[in-house]
Parts: C-alpha cells; sequence; structure tokens
C-alpha cells in the first residue's frame, strides 16, 4: 500500500503544481467572459456538491476529461435544467470505449430569454428585448489500461450576448487513476485553458476577448458497501480563477472551494445523495436523487442558494441511457449427443425384437417326455422372414419338436438282477 500511494502522488504532486501555476496570473479574473463553463450541466455530480473529479460517468467536460477511464459501459444522457429569470441549460452528452482508447462528445446550450438591453449611455431600450445564448461543443479522446487513464478535451464556444458575438476556443486536460480498483479512484484535471475573441471587436481576433473561467481540480471517490448498502463518497478540490489577481500565498484559499457528496443505493433501484461546496459564496446545501430501471437511470438534482436576501431553488433533471456492463464468458466444451444433432433418417434404430417364445403345446409336451426344449433357430428371432419355408418342406414345428420322446435321451429303469 504505501508503494502505491508513492507512486500515486508522483503523479498528482508535480499536476497540482502546475496547475497553481498556471492559474497564478496577473490579469483581472474577475472579467472573465463564457461564465457558463463553471455551471456544468450534470445532476449526479451537483447533487453530490460539484464532487466528480474522480467519478466515472458523465460530465466529463466539466469536472475531468480522463473520467470516462473509470467505467466500462458507453452511454447517452441528455439533460435539461430550468433555472429562475428564464434561464435554462439542455445538453446532450455520449461516450464510447474502443479497446484501450475512449471518446466522448458533448454539445451545451445555456439561454436566457427576455433580456432587455442599453445603448452607450446605458439607457435600457424596452421596446427591443433581447437574448442571452451560449453553446459549448466538446470532443474527448483517452487511453487507459487497467488502472490508468488519460484525457484531453477540446472545446468550441460561442457566446452571444442580443446582437454581439464572442467565439472562444480551449482545452481542457486530466488523469484518472485505480488506487484500489473498483474502489478508491483519484483523479485530477486542468479546465478551460485557451483563448477568446472580444464582444465589440469587429475584427474578432483570437486573443483580444475576456478570460476564460479557468480552473484545476482534484479529488478522490471510494466506492463500498455498509449493512449490505452501496454507497460512494466523494470530495474534491477546486481552484477557480475568480476574483482580483493573486499578491500573496494566503489569498489562495479565497479561490479554493472543497465540493463533498455522499451516494446510497438503499434499493436496487433508487439512490438518494447529498452534497455541498464548502468555501463557496453562494450555496446552501445540494440533493437529489436517481431510479433506475433496467438500462435507463433518471437523475434528479436540487440545489439551494443564496443571492443577497432571496433563496433559489435550482433543478437538474437527465434521462441516461447506459449499455450493461461486459461480463466475462466461460468458455466450456460440453459433448453434443450426436442424436441430437443428426438428421432425423439418421437417429437411433428402435429395439430389436425379442426371440418369439416357444408355444405351450411344445413345451407341454417336452417336459412331459423329460426332454429340454428344442432351441429356436437364431435366423428366425432376428429376422422373422427367414423363417418362412417353401410348401415342399416339413413345417419347423414338427421338426423341432416331435410328437416321440426319443429313447436315446430318455432314463429308463434297470433291468433286474436276476436276469
Amino acid at each position: 500500500m504505501n508503494r502505491i500511494i508513492r507512486k500515486s502522488s508522483r503523479i498528482f504532486i508535480p499536476l497540482l503544481a502546475l496547475v497553481f501555476d498556471v492559474f497564478a496570473l496577473d490579469e483581472e479574473a474577475s472579467m472573465a467572459g463564457f461564465q457558463f463553463l463553471d455551471n456544468p450541466p450534470a445532476p449526479r455530480q451537483i447533487a453530490l456538491g460539484y464532487a466528480g473529479t474522480a467519478l466515472g460517468g458523465y460530465g466529463f467536460t466539466s469536472f475531468n476529461p480522463a473520467s470516462l477511464m473509470l467505467t466500462d459501459r458507453p452511454y447517452l444522457m441528455v439533460c435539461a435544467s430550468p433555472r429562475p429569470f428564464d434561464y435554462t441549460i439542455a445538453s446532450i452528452e455520449g461516450a464510447w470505449s474502443i479497446s484501450n482508447l475512449f471518446f466522448g462528445a458533448s454539445v451545451a446550450n445555456h439561454f436566457i430569454d427576455g433580456i432587455i438591453p442599453a445603448d452607450y449611455n446605458a439607457v435600457p431600450q424596452y421596446n427591443t428585448p433581447g437574448s442571452y445564448d451560449g453553446t459549448d461543443m466538446s470532443l474527448c479522446v483517452g487511453y487507459k489500461n487497467e488502472n490508468l487513464g488519460l484525457g484531453l478535451t477540446i472545446n468550441g464556444l460561442q457566446e452571444r450576448i442580443v446582437t454581439t458575438t464572442a467565439y472562444g476556443i480551449c482545452l481542457s486536460a486530466g488523469i484518472a487513476y485505480w488506487l484500489m480498483p473498483q474502489k478508491l479512484s483519484l483523479g485530477a484535471s486542468v479546465l478551460n485553458v485557451g483563448t477568446t475573441t472580444g464582444f465589440l471587436d469587429e475584427t474578432k481576433n483570437f486573443g483580444q476577448g475576456a478570460p476564460l473561467p479557468r480552473s484545476g481540480r482534484a479529488g478522490a471517490a471510494y466506492t463500498d458497501t455498509l449493512l449490505r448498502i452501496p454507497y460512494t463518497v466523494a470530495a474534491d478540490v477546486v481552484y477557480r480563477d475568480v476574483g482580483n489577481k493573486i499578491t500573496s500565498a494566503s489569498q489562495i484559499a479565497n479561490r479554493l472551494t472543497v465540493p463533498v457528496g455522499i451516494e446510497a443505493w438503499p434499493i436496487k433501484y433508487v439512490a438518494i445523495r447529498i452534497g455541498k461546496r464548502f468555501n463557496y459564496e453562494t450555496e446552501i446545501i445540494n440533493f437529489g436523487a436517481a431510479l433506475r430501471f433496467a438500462m435507463l437511470t433518471l437523475d434528479m438534482a436540487f440545489v439551494v442558494s443564496s443571492l443577497v436576501t432571496d433563496v433559489d431553488f435550482n433543478p437538474s433533471f437527465a434521462l441516461t441511457y447506459s449499455l450493461p456492463e461486459p461480463k466475462p464468458v466461460a468458455h466450456v466444451n460440453k459433448p453434443v449427443p450426436a442424436v441430437q444433432n443428426a438428421p432425423p433418417e439418421q437417429k437411433a434404430a428402435p429395439a430389436p425384437v425379442p426371440a418369439a417364445p416357444v408355444p405351450d403345446t411344445l413345451s407341454s409336451s417336452n417336459k412331459g417326455a423329460g426332454e429340454k426344449p428344442a432351441p429356436v433357430p437364431t435366423d428366425s428371432a432376428l429376422v422373422p422372414e427367414k423363417t418362412v419355408l417353401p410348401e415342399t418342406q416339413t413345417p419347423v414345428e414338427q421338426k423341432v419338436a416331435p410328437a416321440v420322446p426319443d429313447s436315446s435321451k430318455t432314463s429308463l429303469p434297470p433291468a433286474p438282477q436276476g436276469q
């Protein structure tokens, strides 16, 4: 166990150091664009307090591109999330694997209706309402072996506010590792490293827009059973590139959040979940449930958050179709009976007809003379056709059983001694 921990620490500690080096920048991150990237459509992880770096299944775009390594079940997910202020999230996501490679694709759309635009003098234009639209299209590819997985995701972004549009492109990379196969998994990722165009820049050159909401994550998930109830505990440490620039190491804590969640399956078809993001400004508590039937799973999540003096209740729903897990097939060579596969004309012949018994008249006459019955010919017992004799010959019964006993074979009393 100590050797495994030392080996895993050599993998994750340098990656976490890279995360802090990448995000310790001097730019004003609070002005980041494409903020919808920080609002993932993944009900299971949302219900677990947004902990999902080391969890398998959907949500690879927002949590860890290598998380697809932690599951062998190809899936297709459709998600919808109605939020307050006419804010709606809709997404579709799928993943599959071939040998040591895995692939994923997703499209997510964030839409807000009823936006009142303003002119350059900040005067509201009530007669020309507009809308907001943000789209994220991602492709994921990765490599996996028995315990280790590496994933890379490329995202194409578009964000429109009323009539102005910006574009962006970014990369995300992640690693997943089974420290204890099928029980304890570790994960780490760097998300949304890229560039964008400006909203008001007519040339729309990349690099002239607002920075992306970058983040770095590291986490673990443990799965086991308690009183025959399967459960999973997940926890992450997330570095969010928001707020003012970092001027001292003590300010790093202000950008760290700690999502923690637990999931339990009290019965085979129902799961309950609860979680919370610690050190997050607006979140109070998260919870949710899942209903599973055969290969379909309905996930539900509810976020209770606080905005100034208001308390919001934000739901999310997802329907996932997953293929069953592959089961090992035992190859056993069983002998096949010849009669089972033989054609009808080649089936076993019926049992032979037993030899015909000697008539009672013959046996009684022989017994009376003290003579054994004559044997019946073999050919007549097996093949009755051969017992038919020509008309010129004497019937078989007269030859086999003569009426007069044979004196040579009959024992006579001894003669008197005087004669």
